[in-house]
């Protein structure tokens, strides 16, 4: 995983788990994306990096710029 450069918000969940939206890194990094999110659990592991996601009509999208993150 590449460094987190631009940490907009994070969130804690009640097992620990630590979601950060990360709105890019360094665009010369060869991992570079546009935004975002990094899951770690109670260890500070990463467990998953969410960089795209499928929208209400089933498009697939690309995180831009994540301002936010919330977690239910």
């Amino acid at each position: 995983m590449s460094v987190i450069t631009d940490a907009a918000d994070i969130f804690a969940d009640s097992e620990g788990n630590v979601y950060i939206a990360d709105r890019g890194n360094n665009a010369q990094d060869a991992s570079y994306v546009p935004g975002r999110i990094i899951v770690m659990n109670k260890y500070y592991s990463t467990v998953k990096v969410i960089t795209d996601y499928v929208d209400e009509f089933g498009r697939p999208q690309s995180l831009k710029n994540p301002e936010g993150v919330y977690v239910t």
